[in-house]
């Protein structure tokens, strides 16, 4: 009886989660669209000079041609006093022969309890 009740919750919750995720997002405003635009550029700008840099070492060149993918997060902070946090934004590539795809778009963030200060 308890195994059927279990399996009882874990498909309500299921579909609980499928009802309130068929609501899809909503539209962007013009103002929003501008904004994550602008947000989106600005990674890139800021992950350009990285490539460079990486391309410029000869052992970052040589590793660079042998990657699959790359993430590139330009801006990733770390900040820790008892309580820590970090984060930062960035972008992925993915080579597909020689070419690299398109960039996605990734924001990282985690946090930790602990002695520690940094």
């Amino acid at each position: 009886m308890n195994r059927y009740c279990s399996a009882f919750c874990v498909a309500l919750a299921l579909l609980a989660g499928t009802a309130v995720s068929a609501e899809g997002p909503k539209p962007l405003t013009a103002q929003e669209a501008t904004d994550a635009a602008a947000e989106t550029q600005m990674r890139i700008n800021d992950a350009i000079p990285i490539v460079g840099k990486l391309e410029d070492d000869p052992k970052a060149s040589d590793l660079l041609g042998k990657a699959k993918g790359l993430v590139i997060i330009p801006h990733y902070l770390q900040a820790a006093l008892v309580l820590g946090g970090r984060g930062g934004l960035g972008l992925l590539l993915v080579r597909r022969g020689m070419k690299w795809s398109d960039p996605v778009f990734y924001k990282i963030s985690g946090g930790s309890f602990g002695a520690q200060i940094g």
